[in-house]
């Protein structure tokens, strides 16, 4: 199975990470993955529609309605980048753990 490479950014800091004096590039769907949920909507030039943009939702009550829009929009965003997801759970909203595989190029 292919997996996507990207250069490696530190989830903590937001920094590009660094090895032996070059720019670290690793395995990056779990990054991927952390970006696609945190940014908005016409955050990506290149792909004007990605994003969940989060931050709209932590001011929400956490009702099963607003779980369940927030479901479908991962859902939906992952499928636009090419990932499958086998796992999604919401215990609150700063706390979310999505598994999700990519499908075959």
């Amino acid at each position: 199975m292919q997996t996507a490479q990207d250069i490696a950014v530190n989830s903590n800091s937001n920094e590009l990470l660094i090895q032996e004096g070059d720019f670290a590039v690793l395995a990056s769907d779990a990054q991927h993955g952390e970006h696609i949920v945190v940014s908005s909507k016409g955050n990506w030039i290149g792909a004007p529609l990605v994003g969940v943009g989060i931050w709209a939702y932590l001011n929400a009550p956490l009702s099963s309605l607003v779980l369940r829009n927030l479901r479908q929009k991962i859902t939906l965003q992952f499928e636009y980048d090419g990932l499958k997801i086998t796992e999604m759970q919401i215990p609150s909203l700063d706390n979310i753990k999505i598994n999700a595989t990519r499908r075959p190029f």
